[in-house]
């Protein structure tokens, strides 16, 4: 069964009674109240936390404890983070004072600041103007922080680079800015209503207890002594003394994923044996290793989640660390509606948002939507960005199609509708002279909510409470951006969605808690609170303490002076201390642990531990966490598994399997060749800027097509060898095949985008180039006709196995017989054919099964420039070509001998089809699965595969074999 857990019932006594890091606990308590923060709050004084998310646990804490003890209402505590802090102050100084400046957000500052650098022409000295403004408003506050604003204008004292002089600057005319406006930066608040402290115009608490500050800012410390002498009692509590640490745990894994499953582990066995326990995991690079933590702990924690089917369960596990508002589904799907309207998605972006359930009014139409997504990913000739113009007129075909469902129509003529009306509001100020081009940002924001309302956003479906947390985000977010015509000034329709972009990247969205009882945060978050049980994960040389570097915009030498962060290691290295020490003392056991073996080399234990305790253990045998197994691939102890029958089911002799490449798949991995017909499942088709190798093979094919059957216009055909010849002495060969490449590329063109234009007239003279000369070599053959290309071979029999042919070209001899002919663009070899698994089997395929008669050959035409050849086999070459054959070209004996040695290998693959062979077997691993879109379904990486050491070629792209899946 799933592990979870029902918190809000066993708090700690409000009394505190016992004393110590645990305060006053009953048996079972959730949420900890140290004896010194209630003996506080009982006092009346107020609580002050390093974090929000410390605040938010002690209210809660404290709120529960009144329940336990049968009380139904209180005195709500006075408990709040340092910023909730000074914004009580502040609202007291706006009651206090009429004339009170503008108080500017995070969002109108950096506004400001950006206005700023584009006005002194600083924008194009850097990549990204939004990017810069956000280091300045960053370096702004710790000016603000360490009180060096005054510093700074002392130029001559500190010599700076290039950027740290822009800033001075900037600096300089931001001060003046919101000196005339009378604006104020927040991060110069705590200086505003230190001086109003001190002026006695504020009431203040009698009494702080400061909890979870690993340092003070001298900005903090300044407005704690400011109230010292309003008779406020401050202290600081703090965590860490040596003197009453516990001995940690020192726990070295082989590599990160033992590291995180023996934390997972420990983690669950805590939980059955005291399901009310609060266990807190830390770890310093929360945003990079989220992913593969959610995959460990799901796994150990929620195995009955992983099913595809399976139900949502509450979770035992929350990670504090919040992710962009912009990644959160139902936002990404209305910031990249609003910027469809005015430029192009990349080919991924649109298919997620079609396929998301955010648009639309039905929720048949993901399928459909699905299926009309597929089909314009297989244009021949695509392009990575679809503007919704291009898109919408693509969709008519399919959505005027008889098979077309109901919800595609539907969806298309809402796109359509929004897209009409964005036009009549973006593109309007371009017609009439740039007058209505420009709104306020609050215009903008109605009108955006118009379109995405227009759109079907945010879908049909109802939401949950992190989809609805997540909307309600947003629109407190697009009420800040509309804010920003506090400045009166006007931006176009660009500018918006850059600040929208811009905006939704910068703020972080965390659902609300959960209370579960497995904590994992960042080592600061856990600053101010207490558990029964934690472990701090990678304290090692490389993550512990953290790289990080100076601020660039700041100079160095004013940075050292006020002890900045990053200015120097030993400051770096002084909070890592204070930091270990506390976590340390946050809980009756603590572990810490690493991985001895990072993807990018071997690290050691973090000497940061060994300063932090007088004495370290040895380290613990990861194993124990296992039970001494080792770390499982499957948590099988908390779930049931039902014997089921796992005999291969047949493949129905009478369907038929499709074309050669069920062969070349089942030869290259059975596996492959099972789940790409067996299951249906296939690689998801992907335009890149140019061509894909595919595409080209597809292009080749078709060209060449055309140019033996003669494509809509029968006097352009060059069937026979002496249509060749005539037409070479007639000069006509370059016009011929200049018009079957045009022809072919440009009905399959995607869009008129310049730059595609541009590409492919280059590959159409690349093309010209190749077929010319390739036409000429097959001119000095001895004369023959094609008599067909792409020939189809239906129902044709390998042993059950059915499949459809299609043969590239047969070429009738004029001495007799006939020739097939495969087109490849890549260097290939006759050796391609042999053994049991065979790289390339269609041609002997063709030939032992294709019942060609008269058979005499059958030929690779290798298309590669500078390396055009003939290679494979032939009864005689002197009935194919002139005496000598075209340079670089191969040929071996055929016969009947040679087709019959073919056959037996051909069977075997086909009996292993059709008898269900599905085994995850690589012919040559790994370079076989390098290039295999289903790694995720057989999981080669998990699975034990003998890998014979041996030099394997390095395969070449073969545009040829693109165009054989996509025609059979």
């Amino acid at each position: 069964m799933d592990l979870f857990h029902t918190s809000g019932q066993e708090f700690v006594d409000a009394q505190g009674r016992g004393n110590g890091w645990a305060g006053a606990r009953d048996e079972g308590a959730s949420l900890f109240l140290s004896s010194e923060i209630s003996a506080c709050l009982q006092r009346g004084g107020m609580v002050l936390t390093g974090n929000a998310r410390a605040a938010r646990a002690l209210d809660m804490a404290y709120t529960e404890t009144r329940r336990r003890n049968g009380l139904e209402a209180w005195v709500a505590p006075r408990i709040a983070d340092w910023s909730a802090f000074l914004s009580t102050l502040w609202n007291q100084m706006l009651l206090n004072a009429g004339d009170a400046p503008l108080l500017l957000t995070a969002l109108k500052e950096h506004t400001v600041w950006k206005d700023i650098a584009e006005r002194r022409g600083d924008a194009d000295l850097v990549v990204s103007i939004d990017g810069m403004a956000e280091q300045a408003q960053y370096a702004f506050g710790l000016l603000n922080d360490y009180e060096a604003d005054a510093a700074l204008r002392r130029s001559w004292e500190y010599a700076g680079s290039r950027d740290t002089e822009a800033f001075r600057n900037w600096a300089l005319s931001f001060e003046e800015i919101c000196a005339t406006q009378k604006w104020i930066s927040r991060s110069a608040l705590s200086a505003t209503v230190t001086a109003a402290v001190l002026a006695g115009q504020l009431d203040v608490p009698l009494e702080i207890l400061l909890i979870g500050f690993d340092r003070l800012l001298p900005a903090q410390r300044r407005l704690l002594a400011a109230l010292e002498t309003r008779k406020t009692r401050t202290t600081v509590s703090t965590q860490g003394d040596p003197a009453l640490i516990p001995t940690p745990q020192i726990v070295e894994a082989k590599d990160r994923r033992e590291e995180l499953a023996a934390c997972a582990f420990w983690a669950r066995n805590k939980l059955i044996s005291a399901p009310h326990s609060r266990i807190g995991i830390f770890v310093q690079d929360g945003a990079a290793t989220r992913a593969e933590m959610e995959r460990s702990f799901r796994r150990v924690l929620l195995p009955g989640s992983l099913g595809i089917d399976a139900a949502t369960a509450a979770s035992p596990y929350e990670f504090s660390l919040g992710r962009p508002l912009a990644a959160t589904p139902a936002v990404r799907a209305a910031l990249l509606l609003l910027r469809w309207f005015r430029e192009s998605l990349t080919q991924e972006e649109v298919s997620w948002i079609l396929l998301s359930g955010f648009i639309g009014d039905g929720t048949g139409q993901i399928l459909s939507a699905a299926q009309f997504d597929a089909a314009m990913r297989q244009r021949e000739i695509t392009t990575p960005e679809v503007s919704l113009d291009w898109w919408l007129n693509y969709s008519n075909r399919f959505v005027n199609s008889p098979q077309s469902p109901p919800e595609t129509r539907r969806l298309a003529g809402r796109l359509l509708h929004a897209q009409r009306r964005a036009a009549q509001s973006i593109q309007t100020g371009a017609r009439e002279g740039n007058r209505n081009s420009q709104r306020s940002y609050s215009e903008w924001v109605e009108l955006a909510f118009e379109l995405l309302s227009i759109a079907g956003w945010p879908g049909p479906e109802k939401e949950d409470s992190a989809q609805f947390q997540a909307r309600k985000k947003f629109d407190k977010m697009t009420d800040s951006v509309a804010a920003l015509g506090f400045n009166g000034r006007p931006v176009d329709y660009g500018a918006f969605i850059a600040t929208m972009l811009h905006t939704a990247a910068t703020t972080i969205f965390q659902p609300q808690s959960s209370n579960a009882p497995i904590q994992i945060m960042g080592p600061m978050e856990a600053a101010g609170q207490e558990f029964d049980a934690c472990w701090f994960l990678s304290i090692d040389d490389r993550h512990w303490p953290g790289k990080a570097a100076p601020h660039p915009l700041l100079p160095l030498q004013l940075q050292r002076e006020y002890k900045m962060p990053h200015a120097e290691a030993q400051i770096d290295w002084e909070l890592a201390l204070q930091i270990t020490r506390r976590v340390a003392a946050c809980s009756r056991e603590c572990i810490f642990s690493y991985a001895k073996q990072l993807p990018d080399g071997a690290v050691n234990l973090s000497p940061v531990l060994r300063a932090s305790f007088s004495a370290l253990p040895g380290t613990t045998p990861v194993d124990t966490f296992f039970d001494g197994k080792g770390p499982p691939n499957a948590v099988h102890e908390l779930q049931t598994v039902e014997a089921v029958d796992t005999s291969a089911v047949p493949w129905p002799i009478t369907v038929n399997a499709g074309g050669t490449e069920i062969l070349k798949m089942q030869a290259a991995c059975p596996f492959k060749a099972f789940a790409t017909r067996r299951l249906g499942a296939r690689e998801l088709d992907e335009a890149e800027r140019g061509l894909s190798a595919r595409d080209r093979g597809i292009i080749l094919h078709g060209i060449l097509q055309n140019i033996f059957s003669g494509g809509n216009k029968p006097q352009l055909r060059l069937q026979t060898s002496e249509d060749l010849v005539d037409a070479q002495a007639q000069g006509r060969i370059a016009a011929i095949i200049e018009h079957h490449v045009t022809d072919y590329i440009d009905s399959r063109r995607a869009s008129d985008d310049p730059w595609q234009t541009a590409y492919l007239n280059s590959e159409k003279e690349r093309l010209c180039r190749l077929l010319a000369e390739w036409l000429g070599k097959e001119a000095q053959r001895l004369p023959f006709a094609v008599e067909a290309c792409e020939r189809k071979l239906e129902d044709v029999r390998v042993g059950e196995l059915k499949l459809n042919l299609r043969i590239d070209r047969i070429d009738k001899l004029a001495a007799g017989g006939r020739v097939l002919i495969d087109y490849k663009s890549a260097k290939v070899t006759k050796s391609s054919w042999d053994g049991e698994r065979p790289d390339e089997p269609q041609l002997p395929l063709y030939a032992a099964f294709g019942n060609v008669d008269e058979l005499q050959g059958v030929l690779y035409a290798q298309l590669r420039a500078n390396e055009l050849a003939f290679v494979g086999r032939v009864r005689d070459s002197k009935k194919t070509f002139q005496t000598e054959l075209p340079r670089g070209s191969s040929t071996d004996s055929f016969d009947a001998q040679v087709r019959e040695g073919w056959m037996p290998s051909l069977l075997a693959l086909a009996k292993g089809f059709v008898d269900g062979d599905a085994s995850v077997d690589p012919k040559k691993y790994p370079k076989t699965c390098e290039h295999c879109p289903l790694p995720t379904l057989c999981r080669v990486a998990d699975t034990p595969v003998p890998i014979v050491a041996k030099a394997v070629d390095e395969p070449e792209l073969d545009y040829g074999s693109g165009a054989e899946a996509r025609y059979e």
